[in-house]
């Protein structure tokens, strides 16, 4: 009988013929390495591949969305033209002029953080926390808003009124933040004076024209110190970006 000696521990085996003929570099099974399990894919991790599929489709087609919504907007702020308060008509109406009270006694809102009178304010309270990587993150632990029932906008030409809801997007700048500890306090303001582009549906009430937002139109209600120009161009690259990142996870 042919035997073979296996090449690691030295062990004389009986040669089989499905082994072939003798070799030099034989190994017996004991020396052996085990071989990888190569077994079919477990119902629980093709389950979870293709939930992370959909998901990842699911939230492409999300952002699809919104770049869409986006690029409507745009062409909303670009279909009504700008007007002044004297030629103003009813519909929907693009607006620039300076923001006021309705008179000197006139209710205004006190910011919280810095006590400012105001037409309208947001204000946020953030949290630092560290991760166990010492990475620094805010966690929000207050954000409200507020803003008076009505006010003027006036320009040139005349003062219209202007009544907000809840509706309407204010884009304001960062007025006031402070840092006590690990929190933050900051004030988004819109104040007494400041400039604003509006963007709402003018409406005759009792023979007298003003700008509110509950009307049903093709317009983006929109109170905001950018000019018109900065929010079409803002809302162009958010389209971009939205789209792009919607095909990659697409």
């Amino acid at each position: 009988m042919n035997t073979v000696i296996c090449e690691r521990c030295g062990t004389t085996i009986p040669l089989r013929s499905s082994d072939g003929g003798p070799r030099s570099d034989y190994t017996c099974k004991i020396c052996e390495p085990p071989r990888k399990a190569q077994g079919k894919r477990g119902f629980g991790g093709i389950l979870v591949h293709v939930l992370a599929i959909v998901a990842a489709a699911g939230a492409g087609l999300g952002l699809q969305k919104c770049s869409f919504e986006k690029v409507a907007e745009i062409r909303q702020l670009a279909r009504v033209p700008k007007t002044e308060v004297h030629a103003a008509v009813p519909g929907e109406i693009n607006l620039r002029g300076s923001a006021e009270p309705l008179s000197q006694d006139a209710g205004l809102l006190s910011s919280p953080d810095t006590q400012t009178a105001c037409l309208y304010f947001r204000y946020l309270v953030e949290r630092e926390e560290r991760d166990s990587e010492g990475k620094t993150r805010w966690v929000t632990e207050t954000d409200r808003a507020s803003y008076v029932p009505r006010f003027l906008l006036r320009d040139k030409t005349g003062s219209i009124v202007v009544r907000p809801n809840a509706r309407v997007d204010f884009n304001v700048p960062q007025s006031h933040r402070r840092r006590e500890g690990k929190r933050r306090y900051t004030e988004f303001r819109l104040d007494p004076g400041d400039a604003i582009f509006v963007f709402g549906y003018a409406v005759d009430e009792g023979g007298t024209l003003l700008v509110a937002f509950d009307q049903t139109g093709d317009y983006q209600p929109l109170i905001s110190e950018k000019t018109e120009l900065k929010e079409r161009t803002g809302r162009a690259t958010s389209s971009i970006i939205a789209c792009w990142a919607g095909l990659v996870l697409i």
